[in-house]
């Protein structure tokens, strides 16, 4: 079956009445070419409670349709993804960083309320430009706001019982109509999702849990708890942040760093302790029932030889700091980098501090930030450029890439070094092409992306530049 979900065109979201029956709201929606799922009834939060299968049970189909709702008391949900569409979940209106303020403002998308005592807290619909498929991280918009849904994402939608009706939870679609294209600054902030969306079934969970039971370095597992306890405690999203530090987990596991099983008991552990926690400021959640679904995703991604997730030091891309993001929505937007920052999100506590996730010490921590520029200052043969080499080689072993520049060693001695380490098949696995180039036209960089390469470059080139024209880590002396 092939559903035609629509192109580029402008789509439209239909009128939803409060009166629709579930089988209703489905038919308009497969009509629009938006794909739904059933929920059980009384709950809007796991879909796979009727369908295991969720993700390929969705459809706009109107005959299928008919066959899945007539005569029940099911919930309707979207798969966002499915109906290329992202939704903005927003739990905390006042929390919205500028760019989405004015989006929103600009844009005028269809708006679902999901609470009757705050009129902006609901679900944002956007179309997803042909081509780009987004996941459903938030990318440099941060998560005190809420949570994006993308690909693999779920909305529910009236007449689905929403489980907080007590506390003025509902669903109900305050406007439809047209459905803006996400573009510009917006679209920028949002990470690209990886290529493998589905999660892995019951059977390769368990056989995941099993293969990677190693344990060479059982302290590299605490900070990783830390990272979801801290990020919880700030008020982050659970669920987005128990997402992020599985899929984490899972890559440290296949490192043989510490055992699946123990990395899946300890983070399933804390995600229950958060989910009921009463103080958090979406206030207790314990049926929510997320943490296997996310984690068969998890395994989906890490075991895929065609999903290379956003990686640095093996995990994703943590939180960035303020003024990196800035620079980046700057650049993005075609701003110079010395415009002006906004500092709001700063000064109202929002913007989460990067934490160190490189040059990691046997006992676990880290000393090295992400995306931020080092350095490193000793007397000569002090052993400056040994330590960052081993890094590099740290890198290259867990299959980052890693783009190495000098302006006084030659190819020959650094690469001298890292053979000898623990890189070292790694190394000849992955070397496909070594080059030596003095200037690199933009041209030649991106027939070169994915090889090792040996830079010397003069003029000196701007980091930005490099991460641009590379799209790799840049190690800089």
């Amino acid at each position: 079956m092939h559903d035609d979900l629509g192109g580029a065109t402008t789509r439209v979201f239909p009128e939803i009445n409060d009166e629709d029956d579930a089988l209703t709201v489905a038919m308009k929606l497969g009509s629009a070419g938006i794909a739904t799922v059933a929920t059980a009834p009384g709950s809007s939060r796991n879909p796979s409670s009727v369908d295991r299968d969720w993700t390929h049970a969705s459809t706009t189909n109107h005959r299928e349709l008919v066959a899945r709702y007539a005569g029940t008391n099911y919930g309707v949900g979207i798969h966002a993804g499915k109906s290329n569409l992202y939704v903005f979940d927003v739990d905390h209106p006042e929390k919205l960083p500028p760019v989405m303020e004015e989006a929103f403002k600009r844009d005028n998308p269809p708006f679902q309320s999901t609470r009757s005592n705050d009129r902006d807290r609901g679900h944002y619909f956007y179309q997803m430009p042909d081509g780009l498929t987004l996941g459903n991280g938030t990318g440099t918009l941060g998560g005190a706001w809420g949570e994006g849904r993308g690909q693999n994402g779920f909305v529910a939608l009236t007449p689905s019982h929403h489980e907080k009706a007590a506390e003025g939870g509902r669903y109900r679609m305050v406007r439809s109509g047209p459905i803006p294209m996400l573009e510009g600054e917006l679209l920028a902030a949002l990470r690209t999702a990886t290529v493998n969306a589905n999660a892995a079934t019951d059977e390769k969970v368990k056989s995941f849990l099993a293969e990677h039971s190693a344990d060479r370095r059982p302290r590299a597992l605490a900070p990783i708890i830390a990272h979801y306890n801290d990020a919880v405690k700030r008020g982050e999203s659970r669920h987005a942040t128990m997402v992020h530090c599985v899929t984490w987990g899972c890559r440290e596991a296949t490192e043989g760093r510490f055992p699946a099983q123990r990395m899946h008991d300890q983070l399933r552990a804390a995600h229950t302790a958060a989910l009921a926690d009463t103080s958090h400021p979406n206030g207790p959640d314990p049926d929510r029932g997320d943490f296997p679904g996310a984690f068969a995703w998890a395994v989906a991604q890490v075991t895929s030889d065609s999903a290379r997730p956003e990686m640095v030091a093996g995990q994703p891309a943590p939180p960035e700091t303020a003024a990196l993001n800035a620079v980046k929505q700057q650049e993005n937007a075609g701003a110079p980098t010395w415009s002006r920052v906004d500092l709001t999100a700063i000064l109202a506590g929002d913007i989460v501090q990067a934490e160190p996730t490189l040059f990691t010490r046997e006992d676990g921590r880290s000393l090295l930030y992400p995306g931020l520029t080092h350095s490193f200052h000793g007397e000569s043969e002090s052993g400056k450029s040994l330590i960052l080499q081993a890094e590099a080689a740290r890198q290259i072993s867990s299959g980052n890439r890693v783009l190495y520049i000098d302006f006084e060693s030659d190819a020959l001695s650094v690469v001298g070094r890292l053979v000898p380490s623990v890189a070292r098949r790694q190394i000849l696995r992955r070397i496909s092409t070594t080059v030596a180039l003095r200037r690199v036209p933009s041209r030649v960089s991106n027939s070169l992306r994915g090889t090792r390469c040996w830079i010397s470059p003069t003029p000196s080139p701007s980091l930005t530049a490099l991460r641009r024209n590379w799209g790799c880590s840049v190690t800089p002396r």
